[in-house]
């Protein structure tokens, strides 16, 4: 298993930052290997099933349930197809003055030989998620 934490300020509201991420339909323009995503309804809502196309060695198709939802504060989605780690992410947007500190928590498990490489996975995927979140800052920010 592995774990990691991340987190940006955002010079928007936590309203802003939640509407943004919580529309899957915006992914593909801050997390650059997200190459569509598709969902039944929007906007999304707790045990809401959502498919993302992903080109990250090679082009994979994730399923992924929507576990938790409070508006504008917390997010929660989980793997349940699709990779080999099925992680789950939790962000959190707390208001800090005329800003938002966006937070994700990450937790993934492996079985079989991906448990071995763990922690090269965790390490790559951490630095990936630090891309996404510089991405998302930049894009939310030109807004």
């Amino acid at each position: 298993m592995f774990y990691f934490e991340k987190s940006i300020t955002i010079n928007k509201t936590p309203h802003e930052v939640f509407s943004f991420v919580a529309d899957p339909s915006k992914t593909p323009q801050w997390r650059f290997d997200v190459i569509e995503t598709k969902t039944q309804s929007l906007p999304l809502k707790v045990g809401d099933k959502m498919e993302e196309i992903t080109d990250f060695n090679g082009i994979k198709a994730c399923s992924v349930i929507v576990v938790e939802m409070l508006p504008d504060r917390k997010l929660v989605l989980k793997a349940i197809a699709g990779t080999t780690y099925l992680p789950k992410r939790e962000l959190t947007f707390e208001q800090e003055g005329e800003h938002t500190k966006f937070t994700i928590k990450i937790s993934a498990h492996s079985d079989g030989f991906s448990r071995f490489i763990e922690p090269l996975s965790s390490n790559m995927y951490s630095l990936k998620w630090d891309t996404y979140l510089f991405s998302l800052k930049k894009v939310l920010e030109a807004l």
